[in-house]
C-alpha cells in the first residue's frame, strides 16, 4: 500500500509539471470571426406556418492557429451562405 501511494504522489506529481512547462503557443485557437445569420417563422393561422433561415451571410472562414496569433494558420473551413425555407403544420 505505501507503494502505491509513493508511486502515486510521483505520478501526480509528473503531470503537474508537465502541466506547469505547457505553453499557449501551442494551442489550438479558433480565431475571432464576424457573422450575420438571419430567421424568422410567420404563422398564417393554429396548424400552418412557414420558416425562412440564412446563415453566415457574411461569409465569413472559420480559421483555426497555432498559438494566440495570426501568422501560424493551421486549418480554414469555409462555409458559404445556407439558405432554408419550410412549412409547419401542426396535427
Amino acid at each position: 500500500m505505501k507503494y502505491a501511494e509513493e508511486r502515486g504522489q510521483r505520478v501526480r506529481h509528473a503531470e503537474l509539471s508537465l502541466i506547469s512547462d505547457s505553453s499557449a503557443e501551442l494551442d489550438a485557437w479558433t480565431q475571432e470571426r464576424f457573422y450575420v445569420d438571419f430567421g424568422t417563422i410567420y404563422e398564417f393561422s393554429e396548424p400552418f406556418s412557414v420558416y425562412f433561415n440564412a446563415k453566415n451571410l457574411t461569409d465569413t472562414p472559420l480559421k483555426f492557429a497555432e498559438g494566440p496569433g495570426e501568422n501560424r494558420i493551421t486549418q480554414r473551413e469555409f462555409y458559404s451562405v445556407t439558405l432554408q425555407f419550410g412549412a409547419n403544420y401542426k396535427i
